[in-house]
């Protein structure tokens, strides 16, 4: 048997994008199929947590993403009067010359990722569906049995609800859903948000804020329902959310409008049983493990899905032994990861007296300083 030389990617986002760039960094020729005839814009941001951090250093895109986002060294738990109770201090993994933790806009991650891919030769193909022809049972292009497709090994990240990662992997377990919601939006940064807060308001409500540039930040209040009520200007209601909470808060969504675009995060988990492979195909992603957004775990792991698909593509292996080879890598992390943030979830929503959750926080900071 050959060894793997050609990878094809399904989706153009984050994770898509790593594994085009890890794969093409490595000598393959990678084709990217994006559905989407042009990259969306959004106002999604993440925060690079150390181990994410290092994962871009050795993507070689770290600099790029320093310049791009706002680096500091933790967060800060703020209660209702704006008072700091504790200042987290974030290790740093990534070497003394990169910043532990970094605030980025995740259309800045996804373009810096698609610019290093293409660099390396990567080609990315927009408008372009794949999916599984039914007669011959390969990979087509825009459901027409003439365009199939070959590669020697299929990268799938399309998300935990596409319908190819339904098709290829039926036995997905189905999506958990909490009674939260994360609603988020972007706002000028205060000149005295210098690091992430985390602030617990009247009756357990709380807030994010992350400077994600010089010039602005990511505002996110954690609803306590699954969807916005029906009916509501999200933007007005962000407003009288926030409207009991310390000054900064309020100074931030004091500059909300109805033109203000508010993104809606309904909190999910997920996650793929053995195997992560089909029809020559791996899951990466969330397509293959989709966890809450507490500890900001979600885009690391994609990292770590890119930096391990590099490193078995090095080994020139055959694709089946790659992607046998792939879930056994990834699945023993993903799964730790994704009980230790799916219990976090549920304190967030239902506090349990048995739950430590500054414990939940110090192993999975113990889990993921680890290389993957």
């Amino acid at each position: 048997m050959t060894a793997t030389r050609s990878v094809m990617v399904v989706g153009a986002g984050a994770a898509g994008m790593a594994c085009a760039l890890a794969a093409a960094s490595v000598g393959a020729r990678v084709d990217v199929y994006e559905t989407l005839a042009e990259q969306p814009v959004t106002n999604a941001f993440i925060q690079v947590v150390p181990s994410m951090m290092r994962g871009l250093v050795e993507l070689g895109v770290a600099d790029a993403c320093v310049r791009a986002g706002f680096p500091y060294d933790g967060i800060d738990m703020v209660d209702r009067r704006g008072w700091v109770l504790t200042r987290e201090h974030a290790p740093s993994l990534a070497g003394l010359r990169y910043p532990p933790s970094l605030g980025l806009a995740l259309d800045d991650l996804t373009r810096i990722l698609q610019v290093a891919a293409l660099d390396r030769g990567a080609r990315l193909h927009r408008a372009s569906t794949v999916v599984v022809d039914r007669a011959s049972g390969k990979f087509s292009l825009n459901e027409h049995p003439q365009n199939l497709l070959a590669a020697d090994l299929v990268v799938v990240a399309t998300g935990v609800h596409s319908t190819l990662g339904h098709e290829l992997f039926p036995w997905t377990s189905d999506a958990t859903k909490y009674a939260q919601s994360w609603w988020s939006t972007v706002v000028r940064r205060d000149p005295a948000l210098t690091r992430p807060r985390y602030t617990v308001g009247p009756e357990r409500r709380k807030s994010l804020v992350i400077p994600m540039s010089g010039q602005f930040a990511g505002l996110t209040y954690i609803h306590t329902d699954a969807m916005p009520p029906q009916g509501v200007d999200l933007a007005t209601y962000l407003v009288r959310a926030l409207a009991d909470f310390p000054s900064l808060e309020r100074g931030l969504a004091a500059q909300l409008n109805g033109a203000t675009e508010v993104y809606v995060r309904p909190v999910i988990s997920s996650i793929l049983d053995n195997p992560w492979s089909a029809k020559g195909a791996i899951a990466v992603g969330e397509c293959a493990c989709a966890v809450p957004p507490h500890f900001w775990q979600g885009t690391p792991m994609a990292i770590d899905d890119a930096l391990v698909l590099g490193e078995l593509l090095i080994q020139a292996l055959p694709a089946v032994s790659l992607a046998k080879e792939f879930s056994m890598r990834r699945l023993a992390r993903r799964r730790e990861t994704y009980a230790l943030t799916t219990r976090a979830a549920r304190w967030d929503v239902a506090p349990e007296r048995d739950t430590d959750f500054p414990q939940i926080s110090r192993d999975l900071s113990k889990l993921v300083a680890a290389s993957p």
